[in-house]
């Protein structure tokens, strides 16, 4: 089975609960699944909205650059398009 989870950051950038947790639940999920993770990351050198793709203990990876520098109102926190088509282009790759 293809497990895509969605996940705001990884403990490789923030050592948090949820990140801890979601990170682990991946790498339990892999061992018997095909597992990816669609999550964000914010580097300032990278073009807005790029999209790296990265293998880590047998996950794929993909990071999706949001510094929300073009970010140019309240509910482009929440609801981006540009992200949700960025999100359905891996979601037809996965």
């Amino acid at each position: 089975m293809r497990i895509l989870q969605i996940i705001h950051s990884l403990p490789i950038f923030t050592r948090a609960g949820t990140e801890i947790y979601s990170y682990n639940l991946s790498l339990q999920l892999s061992k018997e699944h095909d597992v990816y993770i669609f999550s964000r990351v914010c580097d300032l050198k990278q073009k807005e909205y790029e999209i790296q793709k990265k293998i880590l203990n047998s996950i794929t990876i993909y990071l999706i650059n949001n510094t929300f520098r073009k970010c140019d109102s309240f509910r482009m926190l929440y609801q981006n398009n540009i992200i949700d088509q960025k999100f359905e282009e891996v979601l037809k790759e996965v």
